[in-house]
């Protein structure tokens, strides 16, 4: 099942597995996820006016992966999307970082830095060395690939859902 969000993140319909000729979610570690999906015609008219689609967790099911459609085309049978997680889109569009210089802190210490202003929230972070880095005229998501680079560490992103609010 697919959930169908519109440019306000309501959330505006659901697509049901009937409905759609496939889905297909590409994840490269510390890498861009990405989303690809083909509606079948008949379905389609739900995909009017619609920004971003979500599906579940493949390893939660209390959270959400959400992508933001990119471009679509179609065939005679369906309709095939193309779509890009919304960390990436986010966190370039947040502005930069101008100059902060975390010494000799813990990844979690850096990653709050790196998400401050912006609706992202550092969750569970494993135990880390003290190490230093430094952003200097870069966006987020610039300093989160520092991060991961630094400490050594994969980067796992997701959103909650909760009575048609995305927490």
């Amino acid at each position: 099942m697919l959930y169908l969000f519109d440019k306000n993140e309501n959330l505006i319909h659901e697509l049901a597995s009937n409905e759609m000729e496939s889905v297909i979610q590409h994840e490269e570690l510390n890498k861009l996820m990405t989303l690809e999906f083909a509606v079948f015609i008949e379905s389609n008219y739900k995909m009017d006016d619609i920004e971003y689609v979500a599906h579940k967790d493949m390893e939660n099911y209390q959270r959400i992966q959400m992508y933001r459609v990119i471009s679509s085309e179609s065939d005679d049978y369906t309709v095939n999307y193309q779509a890009v997680h919304i960390i990436f889109d986010e966190l370039k569009s947040y502005g930069y970082i101008r100059d902060k210089r975390p010494n000799k802190v813990k990844a979690s210490s850096a990653l709050d830095i790196a998400l401050a202003g912006s609706r992202w929230k550092v969750g569970r972070v494993d135990n880390s060395e003290l190490l230093s880095t430094n952003f200097y005229d870069c966006t987020r998501i610039e300093a989160l690939s520092k991060i991961i680079k630094t400490w050594n560490m994969d980067l796992h992103f997701y959103l909650t859902f909760e009575v048609n609010k995305i927490t």
